[in-house]
C-alpha cells in the first residue's frame, strides 16, 4: 500500500478534463474515495486502486504516488490565493524528518511547512512564558530567603542577598520582555560576574533549545533534541519507529536516515513501495558505503595536508 499524491491526482484529472464521476467510471474507483484522495484525507491506497487510477489518468503509478517534495506541482487554476515556489536548501536530516512526520500523522508535507511559522510562534511564546514563570518563582524564593536572613543579625547580608545574582536576574527579565528566545541579551552587557554557567554551550543550553528538549521528552520519549545555534542547523532525532518500519527493521539504515547520511527523496521511485523493502535497504547500504568512502578520502586529504606543514 502507498499514499496517492492528492495534488497529482487532482491536477491530472483537471488537465484531462475529467469530472470526479468521469474518473470514477474510467477507473472503477468509488467517487467518494477519489474525493477523499484529492482532499488529502485518504491515508494509504491498495495497489489495485493505485493501478486503476494511474491507468485512467494516463500516469505511471510511481508518479501518482510521488512525494510532494519531489514535484514541481502546477498550481490549480481555481485557487483563490496564490502559491509560490520556495527555493532553499535544508539538511537531509530535516527533509527526512519532514517525510517521516508526514507519514506518521497522515498529512501532506506542504501542510507541515505551511504550519511551521504558527508552530514556531506557539513554541517560542510557550518558552518565554515558561521562563517568565520560573523567574517569578525564583524572585519569590529570594524574598523568602531575605526574610529568613533577619534571623541572623550578627552575619553579613551577603548570607542571603547576592547582588550579582539580582543583576543577572534583571538581564533575564529584559531578555524575556524583548522575546529573546535564545537568551542572547545575557551576553550583551557587562556584569560583576559571569552570566553563564562554566560548562555553558550555546547550542545545547540556550533557553529555547532547552525548552524544546523538555517538550520533546513529554511528547515522544524516544526522541531527542541535541543542538541548535545560529551557525548550524537544528540537530534532533524523531520518528525512529517510522524510519525503522520503512527500512524493514534495519537499525543501522534507520539511524543513518535520521542522521541525514542520505536523503529519503534520493531513493529511486521504483524502490519506495512496500513490496520493495529489501531492494530499498540494499540501496541504502550502498549509499552509506559511498558516504563512508568519501569521508575516508577527505580524511586522508586532511592528514596529507597536515603532514606537509
Amino acid at each position: 500500500m502507498a499514499r496517492i499524491n492528492p495534488i497529482v491526482c487532482r491536477n491530472q484529472r483537471k488537465k484531462l478534463g475529467l469530472s470526479l464521476a468521469d474518473l470514477a467510471r474510467r477507473s472503477n474507483v468509488d467517487k467518494g474515495t477519489i474525493h477523499r484522495i484529492e482532499n488529502g484525507r485518504s491515508q494509504r491506497a491498495r495497489e489495485n486502486v493505485i493501478t486503476n487510477l494511474a491507468r485512467a489518468l494516463k500516469l505511471e503509478p510511481a508518479v501518482l504516488t510521488a512525494a510532494e517534495a519531489e514535484l514541481d506541482a502546477e498550481p490549480s487554476s481555481d485557487e483563490f490565493f496564490g502559491r509560490s515556489q520556495m527555493n532553499m536548501r535544508i539538511s537531509h536530516e530535516a527533509r527526512n524528518a519532514l517525510t517521516l512526520v508526514a507519514d506518521r500523522y497522515g498529512v501532506r508535507t506542504n501542510n507541515i511547512v505551511e504550519l511551521a511559522p504558527l508552530m514556531f510562534l506557539i513554541l517560542a511564546e510557550d518558552s518565554l512564558q515558561t521562563r517568565s514563570t520560573r523567574l517569578e518563582e525564583l524572585r519569590d524564593a529570594r524574598e523568602s530567603i531575605k526574610k529568613l536572613g533577619l534571623r541572623f543579625p550578627h552575619i553579613s547580608e551577603r548570607l542571603v542577598d547576592d547582588w550579582n545574582a539580582t543583576e543577572i536576574e534583571d538581564l533575564e527579565a529584559r531578555s524575556i520582555a524583548r522575546s529573546d528566545i535564545m537568551g542572547k541579551i545575557l551576553d550583551s552587557e557587562p556584569t560583576q560576574s559571569d552570566t553563564r554557567r562554566l560548562d555553558y554551550d550555546d547550542g545545547y543550553h540556550n533557553p529555547f533549545v532547552a525548552h524544546l528538549r523538555e517538550r520533546l521528552c513529554q511528547a515522544e520519549p524516544t526522541g531527542e533534541f541535541s543542538h541548535w545555534d545560529e551557525n548550524s542547523p537544528p540537530q534532533y532525532a524523531i520518528c525512529q519507529s517510522e524510519a525503522l518500519a520503512y527500512f524493514g527493521g534495519d537499525e543501522k539504515i534507520a539511524e543513518a536516515s535520521i542522521d541525514g547520511m542520505f536523503g529519503i527523496h534520493e531513493i529511486p521511485k521504483e524502490l519506495r513501495s512496500d513490496a520493495a523493502i529489501a531492494e530499498r535497504v540494499e540501496w541504502a547500504h550502498g549509499k552509506i558505503r559511498q558516504v563512508d568512502e568519501q569521508m575516508h578520502i577527505e580524511l586522508e586529504k586532511i592528514h596529507l595536508e597536515m603532514a606537509s606543514l
